[in-house]
Formats: C-alpha cells, sequence, structure tokens
C-alpha cells in the first residue's frame, strides 16, 4: 500500500476540533467558524478550495466547501461527501419528533463530526498521493443536512441538494460516497452491560446503505424511475464495495453492503437524481424496532458528545478503530481508481501505479528469459558466416565481419532500449502521469549520470582481473550484461510517482555492471577490432536507433488514443505497458 493512509487517530483529533466550536446550527458563528477551520486546512494541505454558498428559506448564509482533484475522466466523478452542520431536538423525541428549543445545544461529534473529521483525512491522504486518478474526484462538507425541526418550513439535505442541482454538469455519471455517522461499528464490540440488558449482537455493525439492487420502492415512491444504467450502475457499486471489504478482511455479517431503504442522509439527493451512492452509517442492527434492546447511536441531541461517544465505544482507541474501518473502504476505493492496473473489478490490490508484480507479470518475465536464453544458444551463431560451429562455439569478432556487425547493434540496443524507456518513464511520464515535479526529475537524471563519470573507476578491474573463465574481454561483456539485466528486473515493480528515490538507487546500481560491460567492449575494440569506423558506426546506429524506436513505440502506446493496445476506454493501462516494454527489452539484451 502506499506511504500515506488514513489515520482513524487523526480523523478522531478532528472529530473533537469540529465540536469544540460549539453548536453548529445552520446561519450561526459556530457553524461559520466550523467550515472557515475546514477551507483553511484544506488550503495548507494544498488545495483550492471553493465555497460554494446559497440561501433558502431557513438559512440566509450557508455554505458549501469542495475541492477537486482532476482525473483523466472530466465526465466521470467520485464524490465523497459529509455534513459540517448540526442540530439538538427536544428530548425524549430527538429522532421521531423533532422538537427544537433554544437551551438545546449539541456537540454534533457522531452527527457528523466523525464524517466531516474523516473527510479531511482523506483529503490529506489524497493530497500526498503521487500520480492522476482515473475518476475526477471531489471532496465536499455539506452545510444544512439537518433538517431544521417540526417548525420548519422546509426539510434537510439542502446542501448536498445544491451540489446536486447546481454544480454536476449535464451528462456526468457521479459515483457519491457518504459519510454520516461512523465509528460506532466493527470492530467496536457491544460492551458487557449492554449485552447483559439483552442486547445480543456483539459489535456495532458498519453498514454501507447503497443503491438498490432488489428493492427500489422507497425511491420509486418519491417519484424516481429507475432506469437499466441505474439498476448496472447500483449491481456494479455493490459488488465493488463488497470486492473491497473482502480485500481489507472485513466480516460479514458486522461489515455489511446492502440496499438502502431509508434514504435519510445526503446520498438521498444523489440517488434521486440518478446517480449511484452508498452511506456508510455506524449503529446497531435495529433501529426502535420491537424487542429491540440495543442501545442506539446519539445524533440530534445534547447526548451527541466525544464524551458519549467515547462511553459507548469503550474508549478512544475504539472509536478510532471504528473510524479506521470506515477510512480503509473509501481510502481503497480511492486507491484503486489511482492505480489503472488495479481495476475496480478486481479483487487482488495491486501495489503500484506505474507497476505491479501478478503471476501473470512473473510468467511472461520467465517466458521472455527462455525466448533470449534460445536465442543466444543456437539463432545468433546461424548468423556467423562459419557453418561448421555448433551452438555454442566460438566466434572470432575480429574475423567474422558479419557477426561482429550484427553483434555489435544487438549489444548495443541491448544498453540503449533500457535507458531510453527509462528515461521516457523517469522523465516525460514521471512529470506528466506520475506527478512528480520538474526539480525531483532534474535530480533524478542528474544523480543517474554520475556512474558514466566513473569510467576511469570501472576501467582498473576489467584490465587487472583477466583469468577470468569466458576468457579476459567476453567474460567482462557477458557478466555485466547479465548483472545489469538483473538489476533492472526490480524497476518493474517499484513505483517511480511514489518512490522515485528507490526507483533511482535501483537504476543507479543497475548501471555499474552496465559500464563494466561496455569497458571491456571499449579495451576489445582498440585490441581486436579492425575498422573501427565501422564497428564505432554500428554502435552509433544502435544508440540512436534503439532509443529512437522506444520512444516512438512508447508514444504509440502511450498516446496512441483507439490505436493503442494499451488504452481502452481513454484509461491507459501504464502497468502493463511497463511490463510489455520489459519483456521486449529483455530479448533485446539476451539476444546481445
Amino acid at each position: 500500500m502506499p506511504d500515506a493512509w488514513p489515520e482513524g487517530s487523526t480523523a478522531y483529533d478532528h472529530m473533537v476540533t469540529m465540536t469544540q466550536f460549539g453548536y453548529r446550527k445552520i446561519d450561526t458563528t459556530a457553524n461559520e467558524n466550523a467550515r472557515n477551520w475546514i477551507a483553511d486546512e484544506l488550503e495548507d494541505m494544498g488545495y483550492e478550495v471553493e465555497l460554494q454558498n446559497f440561501s433558502t428559506d431557513e438559512c440566509a448564509n450557508c455554505q458549501n466547501v469542495v475541492v477537486t482533484i482532476n482525473g483523466t475522466l472530466e465526465d466521470d466523478w467520485y464524490v465523497v461527501g459529509a455534513h459540517h452542520d448540526a442540530i439538538c431536538y427536544a428530548p425524549p423525541l430527538p429522532v421521531v419528533g423533532g422538537a427544537t428549543y433554544p437551551t438545546c445545544t449539541s456537540q454534533g461529534a457522531y452527527d457528523d463530526g466523525t464524517g466531516s473529521g474523516a473527510l479531511l483525512e482523506l483529503a490529506r491522504t489524497f493530497s500526498e498521493w503521487n500520480g492522476t486518478p482515473t475518476h475526477t474526484w471531489k471532496l465536499g462538507w455539506w452545510d444544512y443536512e439537518e433538517w431544521q425541526g417540526s417548525g420548519s418550513s422546509e426539510g434537510g439535505g439542502k446542501g448536498s441538494l445544491h451540489f446536486v442541482e447546481e454544480q454536476i454538469p449535464n451528462g456526468t455519471n457521479v459515483t457519491y460516497v457518504n459519510l454520516d455517522m461512523f465509528a460506532l461499528n466493527w470492530p467496536v464490540t457491544t460492551l458487557a452491560a449492554s449485552q447483559a440488558s439483552g442486547c445480543d449482537e456483539d459489535y456495532w455493525t458498519l453498514y454501507q446503505f447503497t443503491s438498490p439492487v432488489d428493492d427500489w420502492s422507497y425511491y420509486e415512491d418519491r417519484g424516481l424511475e429507475v432506469t437499466e444504467e441505474m439498476q448496472s450502475n447500483a449491481e456494479w457499486f455493490q459488488q465493488h464495495l463488497k470486492n473491497i471489504n473482502e480485500n481489507l478482511s472485513h466480516p460479514e455479517p458486522w461489515v455489511s453492503v446492502i440496499d438502502d431503504v431509508k434514504g435519510n442522509s445526503d446520498h438521498y439527493n444523489f440517488i434521486m437524481a440518478g446517480h449511484t451512492a452508498t452511506w456508510i452509517r455506524g449503529q446497531h442492527q435495529y433501529i426502535f424496532e420491537e424487542g429491540d434492546t440495543c442501545e442506539q447511536t446519539p445524533k440530534h441531541a445534547q447526548t451527541d458528545s466525544v464524551t458519549t461517544l467515547n462511553t459507548m465505544a469503550g474508549g478512544r482507541t475504539n472509536v478510532e478503530d471504528g473510524l479506521q474501518t470506515g477510512l480503509d473502504i473509501v481510502a481503497l476505493h480511492a486507491w484503486w481508481d489511482w492505480n489503472p492496473n488495479g481495476t475496480i473489478d478486481e479483487i487482488q490490490v495491486q501495489s503500484f501505479s506505474s507497476g505491479g508484480l501478478s503471476i501473470g507479470s512473473i510468467s511472461l518475465v520467465i517466458l521472455a528469459i527462455t525466448i533470449t536464453i534460445l536465442i543466444f544458444l543456437f539463432a545468433a551463431p546461424m548468423m556467423s558466416k562459419d557453418k561448421e560451429k555448433g551452438a555454442l562455439g566460438r566466434r572470432d569478432i575480429g574475423e567474422d565481419d558479419r557477426f561482429r556487425d550484427i553483434w555489435f547493434v544487438l549489444f548495443y540496443l541491448g544498453f540503449s532500449m533500457p535507458f531510453a524507456f527509462l528515461g521516457y518513464w523517469g522523465r516525460t511520464l514521471g512529470m506528466a502521469e506520475f506527478g512528480l515535479d520538474k526539480y525531483t526529475v532534474a535530480a533524478m537524471f542528474m544523480v543517474v549520470q554520475i556512474p558514466f563519470f566513473l569510467r576511469p573507476l570501472w576501467a582498473q578491474p576489467v584490465d587487472r582481473m583477466q583469468a577470468l573463465p569466458w576468457g579476459r574481454r567476453r567474460s567482462w561483456m557477458l557478466y555485466g550484461t547479465m548483472g545489469h539485466l538483473a538489476l533492472l528486473m526490480p524497476l518493474v515493480l517499484i513505483d517511480v510517482g511514489s518512490q522515485p528515490w528507490l526507483w533511482v538507487a535501483v537504476l543507479l546500481l543497475a548501471l555499474v555492471p552496465r559500464l563494466f560491460s561496455e569497458q571491456a567492449v571499449a579495451a576489445m575494440m582498440a585490441e581486436s577490432i579492425p575498422q573501427l569506423g565501422r564497428a564505432n558506426s554500428m554502435i552509433n546506429l544502435a544508440y540512436r536507433g534503439g532509443g529512437h524506436l522506444v520512444i516512438l513505440m512508447m508514444g504509440w502506446w502511450v498516446g496512441g488514443g483507439g490505436a493503442s493496445p494499451f488504452i481502452s476506454d481513454g484509461i491507459t493501462d501504464f502497468a502493463s505497458i511497463q511490463v510489455a516494454t520489459f519483456l521486449m527489452l529483455l530479448l533485446v539484451m539476451i539476444s546481445g
């Protein structure tokens, strides 16, 4: 997984900060201070913050806080949202009555300090990831989610409704994740006192109330006409969420993906607009139903406080663990989108955006090595004029003109093409696709030139150590090429976007045996090769031609649109490009 990952402890701290602003009812100083703090935190993370003002009959100064992370697909959005306002209703009717009174105040810790705090921690995480996501991402902190009570002239959900109606262009496909009241969920256990009183649930449950697959009646009764596309998207999203939970080893039934049949939060507005959505919600399984003895989560009341939350969970650490469960779900959903090689229909998580390890890629590498060994043993010797020699017979490269020319081209193609590929991958794609800044790229490629300036060092062992089994020059060429090849292979598995200096370190190490080999070739040319001008021409042909071939090929694969075998639906599969390129370079290098 990436170095940056959301932490439940940090989300908890953000939740506590939200409560310290006071009662965040709409049109209050506390509400305004809280949303300003959210905006300041986002700006400190490097985001360009969009403040979306709106007003209604009940709210003169409401404001959503939104940031955007641009993706490859401009018209396909993933939106994650939470509401930053709070409400307090009169007891004993905080849920079913909705009456308010002047002295009723709430910290809004669970509803929805948990969601707002968790979303800030996700924003921090995403800001530290390199690369570009497939979808465009929007993170939104909604105002005026809460119904203002029985005396109100309108319902709640106004902030998300404003976003859905005013901020989403026509033709944009949106998948929404709603963070509203979670932390009291798996792995938080039901306290012994509650179980003793009759609650038979071992854990609090984390629900993902998702666009329905089987039962759309709640939404159809409110005027939604369900299309085949909406049904298909709902089926995909529910399966996608189940795949995420399986990857994270979340146990059923304590972490469940089910049809949403009650609305009751901001995801409702997205579903009613034809988009796909889920609501991440922590609670016990039954809410105010006959025979229910399990306590329910605090909301809409003075009891919605940090103290109550800690007490019900059995301590701060348990609250953090509950937050972590929801954070992991959203972060893995995002990480798969940041990495097109880890397709979101797969169950297995891929670890890198520009390289991935799988049984398939390992098998292809083994196949390439097998083919190149056969070329080394049988095909290359057949290019010689001397047909009498066996497959492993020696060739006098100083006398066999045709074999010498072919060998020089192949040998130096094996050096030029990998280096051209790595330059294109680390410089052009490093900045354009993998998120590297220009200063890092410049420093990286200044550093990798260092081994070339140390040629006098590599010359010493090549000249002094000559009692080697394959000859004093050939052995260095063979061992150097094999070492270069072996040390380049880890680059398939390293993400240059998130680990640029590890990538450079491996490349530096791989250059050392290559330079031993090149030094041996230079010595051999000086001692044994006639027509040095012809030999140098072959070397230059290989260097220039090989480099240009790689650049042309990579340009086609990366930017060829529908003509590229690695671009589908506008998404470039960089991991497959990297593996395929390495296989081709293996063939060329071992042939040489």
